[in-house]
C-alpha cells in the first residue's frame, strides 16, 4: 500500500492536518497487514516525513514513484483508491477487497481517518457492518492474531489502545524533534522526566502572522475566555488523580500567541513555551522555507512534548488526541473539552463514532 497526502503536491489544498495524515497512515498500514501487502508511506509536502518522524521497528520510507491526482478522484487510475473524508466507506472498502483478490499489484490508498483500523479491529460480536463491509475487513486484524498467535491472551481492542500500537511500532520522532523538545523542557524549567499536565488550547480562527507565527485560515475552535474552564479542568485531576503529584505544574499548548499572553496564564501558575515558533502544518505558508521548517519541527516537537504529559486536557482538534496515542500502551488520562469528568475517554472511538454507526 501506499500512504500519501497527494493533495498538495498537486494544488488541490483542502487542509488537511498533519494528524489526519498519521490516521490516514495507521489505517493503511493495518489494512496492509491484514492482507500481506507491502506498506509504503510516500509524504514529502511540505517537508519529508522523515524530518520529524523516522522508521522504528520496520522499513516504511522507500522511494516509490508520485503521480498527481486529478481533481476527480473518481477519474483516477483504476488502482487508486480515496477515502478523503469519506462518510460512507463500505463501498470503498468492498472497491479495495476487488483490487486485492484481482491480484493487483499496488494500491495506492488516500486515507485521512482511522475508522478503517478500528473496523479492523472490532471483535466479531461487536461487529455491526457485516451487511456493508466486505469480509475482509472484518475483524482482520483479530483473524490474523487467531491464525498467527492462537494461544494469545486477550488484547485491548479499543480504538487508543491499537493506534498508540501501530504508531510506536511505525514511528520514532527524529532527533532534531528531540532535541528541540530537550530546549522546551528548560525553557519551562522542568526536568528531564518530571510530571506535568498538558492543556491544548486550540483557538483556531486566522493567527496574526509575527516574526513566530507563520499563519493560516482555520475555523474557529474555542474562544480566549475558555481557558479558565481548561485549566479548572487540569486542576481537577491534579487534584483527584491519585496517580499524578499534587504539585505537578501544568504547561499550556496553543495556537495563539495572544492567549499564552494572556493574564489568566500568568495568574493561573500556568508555564508556556514563549519560543514556539507556531504553524499548521499544511495550512500555513511563508516565503520563507526557513521559517516554514522551523514551524514544521516545533510542531513536532510540541506534539512529542504533549504525549509524555502525566495527563492531557484536550481541545477541540484531533492534535490532542494523536498526543495522547503515542506513547504504548497511551495514555489513560485524558480529558476532553468539556468532559472532564470522565475518566477514560477513548478519543479515537469517540471522534469516528458517525462513520462506525
Amino acid at each position: 500500500f501506499q500512504a500519501e497526502d497527494g493533495i498538495r503536491d498537486c494544488l488541490l489544498s483542502r487542509g488537511l492536518g498533519d494528524v489526519y495524515k498519521r490516521q490516514g497512515i495507521i489505517s493503511a498500514f493495518y489494512l496492509a497487514v491484514a492482507l500481506d501487502r507491502a506498506f509504503f508511506i510516500d509524504y514529502k509536502s511540505p517537508f519529508p516525513l522523515t524530518e520529524t518522524l523516522v522508521p522504528k521497528t520496520m522499513r516504511w520510507d522507500y522511494r516509490v514513484k508520485r503521480k498527481c491526482t486529478t481533481t476527480n478522484g473518481f477519474r483516477s487510475k483504476e488502482n487508486e483508491i480515496f477515502m478523503v473524508d469519506s462518510e460512507s466507506p463500505d463501498q470503498v472498502l468492498r472497491r479495495i477487497e476487488q483490487l486485492h483478490e484481482r491480484g493487483t499489484s499496488t494500491i495506492q490508498l488516500h486515507v485521512n481517518r482511522y475508522y478503517v483500523g478500528i473496523l479492523l479491529w472490532m471483535v466479531p460480536s461487536s461487529l455491526k457492518l457485516s451487511e456493508r463491509a466486505a469480509a475482509a475487513f472484518e475483524s482482520g486484524m483479530i483473524r490474523k492474531l487467531d491464525h498467527y498467535c492462537p494461544g494469545r491472551n486477550a488484547i485491548e481492542n479499543n480504538a487508543g489502545y491499537t493506534f498508540s500500537f501501530a504508531f510506536t511500532q511505525l514511528f520514532d520522532f527524529a532527533p532534531e524533534v528531540k532535541d528541540r523538545a530537550l530546549h522546551m523542557i528548560q525553557e519551562l524549567a522542568l526536568g528531564a522526566d518530571a510530571e506535568f499536565i498538558a492543556v491544548h488550547i486550540r483557538i483556531g480562527g486566522r493567527p496574526k502572522k509575527s516574526r513566530r507565527v507563520v499563519g493560516w485560515i482555520d475555523p474557529k475552535r474555542h474562544e480566549i475566555e475558555d481557558a479558565a474552564t481548561f485549566f479548572d479542568c487540569a486542576d481537577s485531576k491534579r487534584r483527584n488523580a491519585g496517580s499524578i503529584s499534587k504539585s505537578s505544574p501544568i504547561v499550556l499548548f496553543s495556537d495563539s500567541e495572544e492567549l499564552k499572553k494572556a493574564p489568566i496564564v500568568a495568574a493561573r501558575g500556568v508555564r508556556v513555551v514563549k519560543s514556539t515558533h507556531i504553524s499548521h502544518t499544511d495550512r500555513s505558508w511563508s516565503f520563507s522555507k526557513q521559517s516554514m521548517r522551523r514551524g514544521n519541527v516545533d510542531t513536532f516537537a510540541e506534539l512529542y512534548l504533549m504525549s509524555r504529559a502525566s495527563c492531557i486536557v484536550g481541545s477541540s482538534s484531533t492534535y490532542s488526541g494523536l498526543a495522547s496515542s503515542l506513547t504504548f500502551p497511551p495514555r489513560e488520562c485524558f480529558s476532553y473539552f468539556g468532559n472532564c469528568t470522565e475518566s477514560r475517554w477513548d478519543f479515537w472511538t469517540q471522534t469516528e463514532r458517525s462513520v462506525l454507526r
